[in-house]
């Protein structure tokens, strides 16, 4: 008699080859997938392209409409869905908004409920930390599974003593590795493809919003401009702010010197062909890109406010936002650059190796339902 696939329903903000969607198809093109059934509930709009490679895998994707626009119709798929599919597992990757759904699982059913922290905020505003702590207690109130990318995301989402105590499991935002290694061929492959010739280039991958920062790192990049002229730099990515950072880039006149390359499923290749990678973020969970950007043996340019648990090598320079952006330029222009070298056993021993991490979380999920 076949054995009864485990359900697993993956709830997440979007499908647009974001940090969280890259977590999920990373463990989840290295775990054996005949033991499960995946399903994706977006709620927003998908890129195409996101959603196809998640079919390929063998995801079931459902796409709801956001919350924000028609809530009633949000709220009625989703137990819709919930209820048609049984699901053994729900597993919310909408950070402190993950107790919509672990009370909805609740409601109808889900024995197994994880909230999973892949961010850290500061909100400033008064009401906005009264309203993130009521979310908290809601979050350990109606999930029963705690995961975070790192101790700082776990702490900030399920409390200090949780981390402490071992309730909350660390998945590290893991890679496969073997890809981002600096590879001189794909370097030199990507660079003609770009037509960037012997241009400096820095680059950037994320989204556009506003956590991303891209208006900072815009600023940043037209100081740096003036320091060497030539330098290019590459932005992957798409996202609501994107018309507004090209309007900026435009205002400078740095449109021959900006590249906007959109969504890119071999991210790893355009690594590469970068000399520096730029991450101005407001706020971060873990900054998996700067993982990617060690990997492939690249000096990067961090904002402090990252947590420094992404910080795997002596490639990564912590900058305050508060600092001039004619500082940052200085200091990317004055860094002492290394040839590339293999990062492949620093990561390792990081512990952002994808295989056995992958291995450790599928036997994790079945162990849930055998117990």
């Amino acid at each position: 008699m076949e054995q009864r696939k485990i359900k697993i329903a993956h709830i997440v903000g979007g499908l647009h080859s974001g940090g969280v969607e890259a977590v999920i198809y990373n463990y989840f093109s290295h775990i054996n997938m005949d033991s499960f059934e995946v399903h994706i509930i977006s709620n927003s709009p998908s890129v195409k392209e996101c959603e196809d490679s998640f079919r390929k895998l063998g995801f079931i994707i459902h796409v709801l409409p956001e919350r924000k626009k028609d809530f009633v119709g949000n709220l009625k798929q989703t137990i819709k869905i919930f209820k048609e599919n049984n699901f053994d597992i729900l597993h919310s990757h909408m950070n402190l908004n993950s107790f919509y759904h672990t009370f909805l699982g609740a409601l109808t059913g889900i024995k197994v409920r994880i909230a999973h922290s892949h961010l850290v905020e500061f909100p400033s505003n008064p009401v906005a930390k009264t309203v993130a702590g009521i979310k908290k207690l809601l979050n350990k109130m109606f999930a029963n599974r705690y995961f975070a990318c790192g101790e700082t995301a776990g702490t900030y989402l399920f409390g200090k003593k949780n981390v402490k105590n071992g309730n909350v499991y660390i998945l590290k935002n893991a890679i496969d590795i073997n890809n981002f290694l600096y590879n001189e061929d794909t370097r030199n492959l990507i660079r003609t493809e770009l037509n960037i010739g012997n241009r400096f280039c820095i680059g950037h991958v994320g989204r556009f919003t506003e956590q991303k920062n891209h208006t900072m790192l815009i600023d940043i990049f037209n100081e740096f401009h003036k320091l060497k002229p030539d330098s290019i730099l590459i932005l992957i990515g798409t996202g609501e702010l994107e018309n507004e950072i090209k309007s900026k880039v435009n205002n400078y006149k740095l449109n021959d010197s900006v590249k906007f390359l959109g969504v890119k499923n071999d991210i790893y290749k355009y690594y590469q062909a970068m000399d520096a990678f730029l991450f101005p973020s407001i706020y971060e969970g873990l900054g998996i890109v700067l993982v990617e950007a060690q990997s492939a043996s690249l000096p990067c340019f961090s904002s402090d406010v990252v947590p420094h648990e992404a910080k795997v090598s002596e490639l990564v320079e912590f900058y305050s936002l508060s600092m001039n952006v004619r500082e940052w330029a200085e200091n990317i222009n004055n860094y002492n650059y290394q040839p590339r070298i293999c990062m492949k056993s620093t990561i390792l021993n990081a512990g952002y190796e994808i295989d056995s991490a992958a291995k450790e979380l599928e036997k994790w999920y079945i162990s849930q339902i055998k117990g």
